[in-house]
């Protein structure tokens, strides 16, 4: 709405302390869908809008390195078991394009980046089925401001999930181990030390995966092995 002076005051913000539309105005918007945004207009990104006309469990994934290559593989592994596959997001076709699919599709599997997330009007407008968080390294700090920022950016694809949805974590970076805490989803984790995993997680070991099934593996160390191809 328009002031005395013929201008748009700023969105108040949410109780969780996101603006009730995306405020990246000092880093993401054009002029008129800041303008747009300060006057209340809905302004969502293309992620947003794809996941609320898309049917179909998501496969996301973010992280500041290995975003791509993970994704792919995660998409290639569901094709090798069966699974009819729908490839998109940050890797290269957006996931709108789902929508012009002329073929069945089991499985979305997309590639999340910080950019795409800082642009959903709150977290509960994507939410994936499974979402995995690789890492966070130093990067984007022109735009998000600050690595704080940057990781609560990132931190949004998880907040709209709840107990029937899995979040995947590398526990051995300290900041995305410290932002699980809070998340209603259920969390897995993934981590190279022997210490780290908990019950339902997995270790890395070179090319082989331990599975930590403590409720059902008898031996002493309670540790499945699985090896990868």
């Amino acid at each position: 709405m328009a002031n005395a002076e013929g201008t748009c005051a700023a969105p108040a913000r949410s109780r969780r302390g996101y603006p009730s539309q995306p405020e990246t105005a000092r880093t993401g918007l054009r002029p008129l869908a800041r303008e747009a945004a300060a006057c209340g207009v809905p302004v969502i990104g293309e992620l947003e809008l794809a996941a609320r006309l898309c049917d179909g469990p998501i496969l996301a994934v973010t992280g500041t390195n290995g975003k791509s290559t993970t994704t792919a593989l995660c998409a290639h592994l569901l094709e090798r078991s069966g699974v009819r596959v729908f490839l998109g997001g940050n890797i290269g076709r957006p996931l709108s394009d789902m929508l012009l699919e002329d073929r069945p599709v089991d499985q979305l599997v997309v590639e999340v980046s910080s950019f795409q997330l800082e642009h959903l009007s709150s977290p509960e407008r994507f939410v994936p089925h499974v979402a995995v968080w690789l890492n966070l390294t130093p990067d984007h700090i022109d735009r998000h401001g600050s690595l704080a920022e940057y990781a609560d950016v990132k931190r949004r694809m998880f907040e709209g999930q709840g107990g029937g949805q899995t979040g995947i974590f590398f526990l051995d970076d300290e900041v995305v181990r410290r932002k699980t805490i809070g998340l209603r989803c259920d969390a897995r984790g993934f981590s190279r030390h022997v210490d780290r995993p908990g019950p339902h997680d997995l270790r890395i070991d070179g090319r082989v995966l331990h599975a930590v099934l403590l409720e059902i593996f008898t031996d002493d160390a309670g540790v499945g092995t699985l090896l990868v191809a």
